[in-house]
């Protein structure tokens, strides 16, 4: 049931997101700046809420995002394409999650951070 219903918010939500003020994770693996093609983000998701992020990724490249939680609660990482099909997610009763996939488009995925706990948890992001 807890599954069901983060997807169902996910997907209601992912319609929502061009109004919000989504982070963006770039892939970087063609950025002469960035030769090791990751990015990392530090960012907060209240207690039951859901963090929104953009991932732009190339096709046929793995593709992969990594959240370390700060040890306080539960968090669950859902990646979901432009049409709001699931591609992949961590939802194991943990606040360490990994989501690895080979896009078959170029372009923007949706990348979901649920809390499920009643605290803040802080998390590392990391997209390669």
């Amino acid at each position: 049931m807890r599954k069901l219903f983060t997807i169902l918010t996910v997907a209601v939500s992912f319609f929502a997101i061009e109004s919000a003020e989504a982070a963006t994770i770039e892939n970087n693996h063609n950025n002469e700046n960035n030769t090791a093609g990751v990015e990392t983000k530090t960012k907060r998701v209240s207690a039951g809420d859901i963090e929104y992020f953009t991932y732009n990724a190339t096709a046929g490249v793995e593709a992969s995002i990594l959240i370390i939680g700060d040890g306080d609660t539960d968090l669950d990482l859902f990646v979901f394409d432009r049409k709001a099909n699931s591609v992949t997610e961590d939802t194991d009763n943990l606040d360490v999650c990994l989501c690895e996939w080979t896009p078959t488009y170029t372009g923007e995925y949706i990348i979901a951070v649920k809390n499920w706990g009643n605290v803040y948890n802080e998390f590392t992001i990391i997209a390669e």
